[in-house]
């Protein structure tokens, strides 16, 4: 990012993500977000080249435009299926799938999907990449077509505990 005065979180436009390197600078990230209510996600490491995007109205439909994996333990990790419905007149391929996290992937059966077929996606996160990340996390996922343009998006919530808080509660991990 080119240096200059500081960049008021709140004059972004929705969307964005903004790429963090380190965890601690993505804690700090965290609080300035929750304080301007702004959907940004990041991790320590960012997959994606997100702001290079082509704007698009998407042509699959997710089941949910927010997965909220729920309460998760530290270096655990989590699953959860969603559905993808082609609400359009063409087949879309998805040809690839870009992530704001590294620790999260999305598996997608199958790249082309018909006018009107329905698929199951799978949705994982790792936080064994993160082994130390604990707090509140937003993760976006893109899927994109040969020409960039925006096949769907959807978030990812999970809140990271540490594992000494989950003795006797259920979960959805994997682990």
């Amino acid at each position: 990012m080119p240096e200059g005065p500081p960049m008021d979180i709140k004059s972004l436009p929705a969307g964005w993500v903004i790429r963090v390197r380190s965890v601690a600078a993505f804690e700090v990230l965290l609080l300035a977000v929750a304080a301007a209510v702004l959907p940004v996600a990041g991790c320590s490491e960012s997959t994606g080249a997100a702001n290079q995007l082509t704007t698009h109205n998407s042509s699959l439909t997710p089941s949910s435009m927010t997965i909220d994996l729920g309460f998760v333990p530290q270096a655990a990790r989590a699953r959860e299926t969603f559905s993808l419905i082609n609400r359009g007149r063409e087949p879309v391929e998805v040809a690839r799938i870009e992530t704001s996290c590294d620790c999260l992937e999305i598996l997608v059966p199958r790249r082309s999907i018909a006018p009107g077929e329905r698929v199951l996606v799978h949705a994982s996160l790792d936080l064994a990449k993160e082994p130390q990340f604990l707090g509140g996390l937003v993760i976006e996922a893109r899927g994109l077509t040969a020409k960039s343009e925006l096949a769907f998006a959807i978030t990812v919530d999970v809140s990271v505990r540490p594992e000494t808080e989950f003795a006797d509660e259920p979960r959805n991990t994997d682990s």
